[in-house]
């Protein structure tokens, strides 16, 4: 992961990792809430939909 703290107008990465179990297989989506301080985008929200082939 990149930094935690920006500045306006900078930018950052976000690695995730997601574990599926056995019996899993499908499509999911996950949701990432990633708080703010700015008050116009106080949470902002990155949707990830994976398809886990077993």
């Amino acid at each position: 992961m990149g930094s935690t703290t920006l500045a306006p107008g900078e930018t950052t990465s976000l690695d995730v990792t997601i574990h599926m179990g056995k019996g899993m297989g499908g499509v999911h989506v996950f949701e990432i809430t990633i708080p703010s301080n700015d008050p116009g985008a106080v949470n902002n929200k990155v949707q990830a939909r994976v398809d886990f082939i077993e």
